[in-house]
């Protein structure tokens, strides 16, 4: 077993290869592009506010507290954050909400965007 860490990248990668692969039904590929692409951007957010001195210790509230933090720090980032984190429990939850290759594409493009912006959080 290797002990190397996993890379939250690689949730994004997948993403931006499984939206496009036809071999699989586009709702059902779509609802979990939407979910590794807002893993990707929470685990990163999470690493980021860390660094910055945030305690993000609850598994209860955890993904909350990630939305409250970044809208704190930067409002607009959070208002993204916490909208891609909607799509993620539409996605994951709500079977009778139609989620597409647009939502899917869409969600890629936000995490990417919120990625961008963590490091220049102070």
């Amino acid at each position: 077993m290797s002990s190397s860490r996993y890379k939250a990248d690689l949730f994004l990668e997948f993403a931006e290869k499984l939206i496009l692969d036809g071999r699989y039904e586009e709702k059902s590929r779509s609802r979990v592009v939407v979910g590794r692409a807002y893993y990707t951007a929470f685990l990163k957010a999470k690493k980021r506010l860390g660094e910055l001195g945030y305690q993000l210790n609850s598994t209860l509230t955890i993904h909350k507290q990630v939305i409250e933090a970044l809208t704190k720090l930067k409002p607009d980032l959070g208002d993204k954050f916490s909208g891609l984190f909607d799509k993620r429990v539409d996605a994951d939850y709500h079977m009778d909400i139609d989620i597409r290759k647009d939502t899917g594409k869409s969600s890629i493009k936000t995490a990417q965007i919120i990625i961008s912006e963590l490091p220049k959080l102070k």
